[in-house]
Protein backbone atom coordinates (compact mmCIF):
# COMPACT_ATOMS: atom_id res chain seq x y z
CA UNK A 1 0.00 0.00 0.00
CA UNK A 2 3.07 1.99 0.79
CA UNK A 3 4.68 1.87 -2.62
CA UNK A 4 1.43 2.23 -4.12
CA UNK A 5 0.91 5.50 -2.50
CA UNK A 6 4.36 7.16 -3.65
CA UNK A 7 4.29 6.21 -7.18
CA UNK A 8 0.81 7.60 -7.23
CA UNK A 9 2.16 10.92 -5.73
CA UNK A 10 5.06 10.96 -8.34
CA UNK A 11 2.33 9.97 -11.23
CA UNK A 12 0.60 13.15 -10.00
CA UNK A 13 3.65 15.46 -9.67
CA UNK A 14 5.11 14.49 -12.67
CA UNK A 15 1.40 14.23 -15.24
CA UNK A 16 0.23 17.85 -13.48
CA UNK A 17 3.19 19.47 -15.10
CA UNK A 18 2.59 22.28 -18.30
CA UNK A 19 5.44 21.31 -20.97
CA UNK A 20 6.14 24.68 -22.67
CA UNK A 21 8.48 21.96 -25.09
CA UNK A 22 9.31 18.54 -25.92
CA UNK A 23 12.51 17.76 -24.69
CA UNK A 24 14.06 14.19 -23.78
CA UNK A 25 16.39 12.44 -21.74
CA UNK A 26 19.02 14.04 -24.35
CA UNK A 27 18.15 16.97 -23.75
CA UNK A 28 18.76 17.64 -20.18
CA UNK A 29 22.43 16.19 -20.61
CA UNK A 30 23.07 19.26 -22.51
CA UNK A 31 21.40 19.08 -25.71
CA UNK A 32 23.83 15.88 -26.27
CA UNK A 33 21.87 14.13 -29.47
CA UNK A 34 24.50 13.80 -31.59
CA UNK A 35 26.94 12.07 -28.77
CA UNK A 36 24.63 9.73 -26.49
CA UNK A 37 23.15 6.41 -27.45
CA UNK A 38 19.58 6.88 -26.98
CA UNK A 39 15.99 6.23 -28.98
CA UNK A 40 15.39 9.61 -29.39
CA UNK A 41 18.31 9.47 -31.97
CA UNK A 42 16.00 7.72 -34.32
CA UNK A 43 14.63 10.90 -36.03
CA UNK A 44 18.25 12.00 -36.78
CA UNK A 45 20.01 8.83 -37.59
CA UNK A 46 17.12 6.70 -38.83
CA UNK A 47 19.47 3.60 -39.37
CA UNK A 48 19.49 3.56 -35.64
CA UNK A 49 15.90 2.56 -35.25
CA UNK A 50 16.97 -1.21 -35.54
CA UNK A 51 18.90 -0.79 -31.84
CA UNK A 52 15.22 0.22 -30.35
CA UNK A 53 12.65 -2.29 -31.99
CA UNK A 54 10.09 -2.55 -29.51
CA UNK A 55 8.77 0.56 -27.81
CA UNK A 56 5.75 2.75 -27.27
CA UNK A 57 6.64 6.47 -26.19
CA UNK A 58 4.82 9.66 -26.01
CA UNK A 59 5.69 13.36 -24.81
CA UNK A 60 3.53 15.60 -22.97
CA UNK A 61 3.14 19.29 -24.32
CA UNK A 62 0.45 21.73 -22.55
CA UNK A 63 -1.06 18.85 -20.44
CA UNK A 64 -1.84 17.10 -23.74
CA UNK A 65 0.15 13.82 -25.55
CA UNK A 66 0.84 15.71 -28.75
CA UNK A 67 3.23 13.60 -29.67
CA UNK A 68 3.16 9.43 -29.77
CA UNK A 69 5.25 6.90 -31.43
CA UNK A 70 6.01 2.94 -31.35
CA UNK A 71 8.52 0.82 -32.78
CA UNK A 72 7.67 -2.73 -34.22
CA UNK A 73 9.70 -5.51 -35.04
CA UNK A 74 8.19 -7.01 -37.93
CA UNK A 75 10.29 -9.78 -39.05
CA UNK A 76 13.58 -11.57 -37.68
CA UNK A 77 15.73 -10.83 -34.24
CA UNK A 78 18.78 -11.34 -34.88
CA UNK A 79 19.23 -12.32 -38.56
CA UNK A 80 17.64 -9.70 -40.84
CA UNK A 81 15.45 -8.15 -38.44
CA UNK A 82 12.65 -5.64 -40.12
CA UNK A 83 11.60 -2.73 -37.68
CA UNK A 84 8.88 0.36 -38.60
CA UNK A 85 7.96 3.19 -36.66
CA UNK A 86 5.43 5.03 -36.65
CA UNK A 87 4.99 8.76 -35.23
CA UNK A 88 2.13 11.15 -35.02
CA UNK A 89 2.75 14.80 -33.56
CA UNK A 90 0.32 17.61 -33.70
CA UNK A 91 1.97 21.25 -33.34
CA UNK A 92 1.09 24.91 -34.05
CA UNK A 93 3.10 27.65 -36.45
CA UNK A 94 3.31 29.93 -38.23
CA UNK A 95 3.22 28.91 -41.80
CA UNK A 96 4.28 29.82 -44.21
CA UNK A 97 6.82 32.07 -43.00
CA UNK A 98 4.90 35.27 -41.96
CA UNK A 99 3.08 35.64 -45.37
CA UNK A 100 0.92 38.09 -45.92
CA UNK A 101 -2.87 37.60 -45.50
CA UNK A 102 -2.32 34.38 -43.12
CA UNK A 103 -3.26 35.68 -39.58
CA UNK A 104 -3.12 33.35 -37.21
CA UNK A 105 -1.02 30.49 -36.57
CA UNK A 106 -2.28 26.91 -37.41
CA UNK A 107 -2.54 23.52 -36.05
CA UNK A 108 0.39 21.25 -38.00
CA UNK A 109 -0.49 17.30 -38.30
CA UNK A 110 2.80 15.71 -38.52
CA UNK A 111 2.94 12.29 -39.50
CA UNK A 112 6.21 10.23 -39.86
CA UNK A 113 7.32 6.57 -40.90
CA UNK A 114 10.62 5.02 -40.77
CA UNK A 115 11.46 1.73 -41.82
CA UNK A 116 14.90 0.02 -40.82
CA UNK A 117 16.42 -3.57 -41.84
CA UNK A 118 19.97 -5.02 -41.81
CA UNK A 119 21.41 -5.59 -44.82
CA UNK A 120 23.99 -8.12 -44.37
CA UNK A 121 25.04 -6.80 -40.97
CA UNK A 122 24.87 -2.94 -42.25
CA UNK A 123 21.62 -1.19 -40.66
CA UNK A 124 20.00 0.76 -43.67
CA UNK A 125 16.54 2.41 -42.67
CA UNK A 126 14.47 5.08 -45.09
CA UNK A 127 11.92 7.84 -43.60
CA UNK A 128 9.34 9.91 -44.15
CA UNK A 129 7.46 12.35 -43.56
CA UNK A 130 4.01 14.53 -44.38
CA UNK A 131 3.05 17.47 -42.69
CA UNK A 132 -0.30 18.83 -43.60
CA UNK A 133 -2.58 22.17 -42.26
CA UNK A 134 -5.50 23.60 -44.27
CA UNK A 135 -8.54 26.07 -43.23
CA UNK A 136 -10.91 26.28 -46.18
CA UNK A 137 -14.46 28.67 -46.39
CA UNK A 138 -17.68 28.02 -48.29
CA UNK A 139 -19.79 30.84 -47.95
CA UNK A 140 -21.33 33.35 -50.64
CA UNK A 141 -19.19 36.39 -49.06
CA UNK A 142 -16.32 34.68 -48.02
CA UNK A 143 -13.86 32.40 -49.89
CA UNK A 144 -10.83 32.32 -47.79
CA UNK A 145 -8.69 29.19 -48.30
CA UNK A 146 -5.03 28.35 -46.70
CA UNK A 147 -3.64 25.20 -46.63
CA UNK A 148 0.35 23.80 -45.87
CA UNK A 149 1.41 20.99 -47.11
CA UNK A 150 5.20 19.51 -46.62
CA UNK A 151 6.74 16.01 -48.00
CA UNK A 152 10.18 14.86 -46.73
CA UNK A 153 12.15 11.94 -46.71
CA UNK A 154 15.72 10.36 -44.83
CA UNK A 155 18.06 7.92 -45.78
CA UNK A 156 20.71 6.49 -42.55
CA UNK A 157 23.19 3.90 -42.64
CA UNK A 158 25.37 2.29 -39.68
CA UNK A 159 28.35 1.49 -41.71
CA UNK A 160 32.02 0.18 -40.81
CA UNK A 161 31.16 -2.29 -37.97
CA UNK A 162 28.48 0.25 -36.59
CA UNK A 163 31.06 2.92 -35.60
CA UNK A 164 30.06 5.63 -38.73
CA UNK A 165 26.39 6.75 -38.08
CA UNK A 166 25.36 8.84 -41.07
CA UNK A 167 21.99 10.42 -42.33
CA UNK A 168 20.43 12.45 -45.56
CA UNK A 169 17.26 14.65 -45.54
CA UNK A 170 15.04 16.66 -48.15
CA UNK A 171 11.80 18.44 -47.87
CA UNK A 172 9.74 20.17 -49.98
CA UNK A 173 6.55 21.97 -49.40
CA UNK A 174 3.86 24.77 -50.91
CA UNK A 175 0.59 26.38 -49.90
CA UNK A 176 -2.55 27.82 -51.00
CA UNK A 177 -3.17 31.08 -49.72
CA UNK A 178 -6.51 32.80 -50.72
CA UNK A 179 -8.48 36.04 -49.62
CA UNK A 180 -12.32 35.94 -49.24
CA UNK A 181 -12.74 36.82 -53.01
CA UNK A 182 -11.01 33.41 -53.40
CA UNK A 183 -8.27 35.29 -55.24
CA UNK A 184 -4.75 34.68 -54.87
CA UNK A 185 -2.66 36.82 -52.46
CA UNK A 186 0.78 35.28 -52.73
CA UNK A 187 2.11 31.84 -54.22
CA UNK A 188 5.62 29.75 -53.18
CA UNK A 189 8.66 30.17 -55.42
CA UNK A 190 10.26 27.19 -53.13
CA UNK A 191 10.80 25.73 -50.46
CA UNK A 192 13.32 23.01 -49.89
CA UNK A 193 15.50 21.67 -46.93
CA UNK A 194 18.20 19.57 -47.13
CA UNK A 195 20.46 18.09 -44.79
CA UNK A 196 23.14 15.74 -44.09
CA UNK A 197 24.99 14.46 -40.35
CA UNK A 198 27.28 11.99 -39.34
CA UNK A 199 29.09 10.53 -36.08
CA UNK A 200 31.40 7.76 -35.60
CA UNK A 201 31.68 6.09 -32.15
CA UNK A 202 35.79 5.57 -31.49
CA UNK A 203 37.04 2.54 -29.80
CA UNK A 204 37.08 3.26 -26.31
CA UNK A 205 39.73 4.13 -24.48
CA UNK A 206 39.53 2.67 -21.04
CA UNK A 207 36.06 4.61 -19.70
CA UNK A 208 36.45 7.39 -22.68
CA UNK A 209 34.82 6.95 -26.43
CA UNK A 210 35.20 9.72 -28.76
CA UNK A 211 32.88 10.85 -30.50
CA UNK A 212 33.65 13.11 -33.90
CA UNK A 213 30.36 14.61 -35.35
CA UNK A 214 29.31 16.78 -38.19
CA UNK A 215 26.06 18.14 -39.22
CA UNK A 216 24.84 20.84 -42.66
CA UNK A 217 21.74 22.51 -43.14
CA UNK A 218 20.35 24.30 -45.86
CA UNK A 219 17.41 26.11 -46.37
CA UNK A 220 15.58 27.95 -49.03
CA UNK A 221 12.19 29.72 -49.63
CA UNK A 222 10.61 32.24 -51.19
CA UNK A 223 7.19 33.52 -52.47
CA UNK A 224 5.33 35.79 -54.47
CA UNK A 225 2.62 38.71 -53.14
CA UNK A 226 0.62 38.64 -56.38
CA UNK A 227 -0.70 42.02 -55.60
CA UNK A 228 2.20 43.89 -55.13
CA UNK A 229 4.06 41.92 -58.24
CA UNK A 230 7.17 41.25 -55.50
CA UNK A 231 9.09 38.44 -54.77
CA UNK A 232 10.56 37.58 -51.30
CA UNK A 233 13.45 34.81 -50.69
CA UNK A 234 15.55 33.80 -47.80
CA UNK A 235 18.37 31.17 -47.68
CA UNK A 236 20.63 29.62 -45.03
CA UNK A 237 22.82 27.07 -44.73
CA UNK A 238 24.21 25.61 -41.07
CA UNK A 239 27.46 23.95 -40.47
CA UNK A 240 28.27 22.42 -37.20
CA UNK A 241 31.70 20.58 -36.37
CA UNK A 242 32.41 18.71 -32.96
CA UNK A 243 34.02 16.68 -31.11
CA UNK A 244 31.90 14.72 -28.14
CA UNK A 245 32.56 12.25 -25.40
CA UNK A 246 31.44 9.51 -23.46
CA UNK A 247 33.42 8.60 -19.79
CA UNK A 248 31.51 5.96 -18.10
CA UNK A 249 32.76 7.36 -14.20
CA UNK A 250 30.69 4.24 -12.99
CA UNK A 251 28.22 1.62 -14.04
CA UNK A 252 25.60 4.05 -13.35
CA UNK A 253 27.31 6.81 -13.86
CA UNK A 254 27.33 8.81 -17.68
CA UNK A 255 28.99 11.74 -18.33
CA UNK A 256 29.42 13.55 -21.42
CA UNK A 257 31.13 16.27 -23.11
CA UNK A 258 31.34 17.69 -26.63
CA UNK A 259 33.51 20.76 -27.89
CA UNK A 260 33.35 22.43 -31.23
CA UNK A 261 32.19 25.22 -33.35
CA UNK A 262 29.17 26.42 -35.26
CA UNK A 263 28.46 28.53 -38.52
CA UNK A 264 25.52 29.64 -39.82
CA UNK A 265 24.76 32.32 -43.10
CA UNK A 266 21.75 34.06 -44.03
CA UNK A 267 20.03 35.88 -47.09
CA UNK A 268 17.09 37.88 -47.27
CA UNK A 269 16.60 39.69 -50.97
CA UNK A 270 13.67 41.52 -51.85
CA UNK A 271 12.26 42.39 -55.06
CA UNK A 272 10.16 44.82 -56.26
CA UNK A 273 8.72 45.55 -59.92
CA UNK A 274 11.27 47.07 -62.32
CA UNK A 275 12.75 49.80 -62.47
CA UNK A 276 12.95 49.61 -58.64
CA UNK A 277 16.36 48.38 -57.05
CA UNK A 278 16.18 44.65 -55.74
CA UNK A 279 17.65 45.09 -51.90
CA UNK A 280 19.50 42.38 -50.66
CA UNK A 281 20.04 41.98 -46.26
CA UNK A 282 22.83 39.37 -45.13
CA UNK A 283 23.34 38.26 -41.38
CA UNK A 284 25.62 35.23 -40.19
CA UNK A 285 26.69 34.04 -36.18
CA UNK A 286 29.83 31.83 -35.44
CA UNK A 287 30.12 29.93 -32.51
CA UNK A 288 33.22 29.87 -31.58
CA UNK A 289 33.73 27.73 -29.53
CA UNK A 290 30.84 25.61 -28.02
CA UNK A 291 30.85 23.38 -24.79
CA UNK A 292 28.42 20.96 -23.78
CA UNK A 293 28.64 18.92 -20.28
CA UNK A 294 25.98 16.73 -19.02
CA UNK A 295 25.54 13.70 -16.35
CA UNK A 296 23.54 10.90 -16.07
CA UNK A 297 23.51 8.91 -13.05
CA UNK A 298 21.42 6.62 -10.84
CA UNK A 299 20.41 7.61 -7.28
CA UNK A 300 17.75 4.88 -6.36
CA UNK A 301 17.29 1.53 -8.31
CA UNK A 302 14.00 3.40 -9.97
CA UNK A 303 15.18 7.43 -10.44
CA UNK A 304 18.14 8.97 -12.00
CA UNK A 305 19.23 12.37 -11.94
CA UNK A 306 20.34 14.50 -14.94
CA UNK A 307 22.15 17.70 -15.57
CA UNK A 308 23.72 19.68 -18.35
CA UNK A 309 24.98 23.09 -19.60
CA UNK A 310 25.73 24.86 -22.46
CA UNK A 311 28.20 27.56 -23.04
CA UNK A 312 28.26 29.21 -26.58
CA UNK A 313 30.55 32.16 -27.07
CA UNK A 314 28.85 34.34 -29.94
CA UNK A 315 29.36 36.38 -32.69
CA UNK A 316 26.80 37.88 -35.07
CA UNK A 317 26.80 40.08 -38.00
CA UNK A 318 23.94 42.03 -40.41
CA UNK A 319 24.60 43.64 -42.84
CA UNK A 320 21.14 45.02 -44.39
CA UNK A 321 22.88 47.56 -46.61
CA UNK A 322 25.82 47.97 -48.45
CA UNK A 323 27.02 50.76 -45.94
CA UNK A 324 25.44 49.87 -42.94
CA UNK A 325 26.66 46.34 -40.49
CA UNK A 326 25.99 45.62 -37.24
CA UNK A 327 28.69 43.05 -35.24
CA UNK A 328 28.06 41.65 -31.95
CA UNK A 329 30.10 39.54 -29.68
CA UNK A 330 28.53 37.69 -26.16
CA UNK A 331 28.45 34.91 -24.50
CA UNK A 332 25.83 32.34 -23.82
CA UNK A 333 24.85 29.84 -21.16
CA UNK A 334 22.24 27.30 -20.57
CA UNK A 335 21.17 25.29 -17.92
CA UNK A 336 19.42 22.00 -17.67
CA UNK A 337 17.61 19.93 -14.81
CA UNK A 338 16.11 16.44 -15.38
CA UNK A 339 15.31 13.25 -13.68
CA UNK A 340 14.05 9.68 -15.01
CA UNK A 341 11.82 7.67 -13.19
CA UNK A 342 12.18 3.76 -13.96
CA UNK A 343 9.56 1.02 -13.51
CA UNK A 344 10.29 -2.33 -15.07
CA UNK A 345 9.64 -1.47 -18.54
CA UNK A 346 8.17 1.76 -17.99
CA UNK A 347 10.12 5.30 -18.15
CA UNK A 348 8.93 8.78 -17.25
CA UNK A 349 12.14 11.42 -18.33
CA UNK A 350 11.39 14.91 -16.96
CA UNK A 351 12.98 18.45 -17.39
CA UNK A 352 12.69 20.87 -14.10
CA UNK A 353 11.27 23.93 -14.21
CA UNK A 354 14.01 25.69 -11.96
CA UNK A 355 11.59 28.75 -11.28
CA UNK A 356 9.75 25.85 -9.28
CA UNK A 357 12.55 24.67 -6.97
CA UNK A 358 13.05 28.77 -6.70
CA UNK A 359 9.42 29.64 -5.92
CA UNK A 360 7.88 26.43 -4.33
CA UNK A 361 4.63 25.01 -5.15
CA UNK A 362 1.57 27.17 -5.55
CA UNK A 363 0.29 26.91 -1.68
CA UNK A 364 3.90 28.60 -0.52
CA UNK A 365 4.92 31.30 -2.84
CA UNK A 366 1.39 31.84 -4.82
CA UNK A 367 3.64 31.89 -7.49
CA UNK A 368 2.06 29.60 -10.49
CA UNK A 369 4.93 27.22 -11.53
CA UNK A 370 4.78 24.28 -13.38
CA UNK A 371 6.77 21.79 -12.37
CA UNK A 372 8.38 20.42 -15.64
CA UNK A 373 9.40 22.00 -18.77
CA UNK A 374 8.91 18.47 -20.39
CA UNK A 375 7.78 15.21 -19.69
CA UNK A 376 8.36 12.09 -21.96
CA UNK A 377 7.17 8.60 -21.68
CA UNK A 378 8.09 5.31 -22.65
CA UNK A 379 7.06 1.50 -22.47
CA UNK A 380 9.64 -1.07 -23.56
CA UNK A 381 7.85 -4.20 -25.13
CA UNK A 382 10.57 -6.50 -24.94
Amino acid sequence: MKRLLTLSILLVFVMAATALATQTRVNTMGEAENIVKDEANVVLYPSTILYYPKLVGAEVDDEELSNFYGHMLISGEETNPLVMGFYFQTYNDDFPYGTPGWEESMNITKLRWIGGMDMSGTPMALGLMYDQASLKEDNPGDKTEQSFTRFGFMLGASLLEKKLEAAGELKFASWTNKDADGTDITEPTGDIYMAFRARYWMDPMGKWTLVPHVGVGIWGEGYKDIAANTERTWARMDIDLGLGANYNATEDVLMVGDFGFRVAAENLKYEPPSPAVSTEAKSGTLVLPYFRMGLDGKVLKWLDFRGGVISEWVMSTYEPADTYKTTRSYASTTTYLGAGFNWGKFMIDTEFNPELLEDGPYFISGEDNSMNWCVSLIYWLD
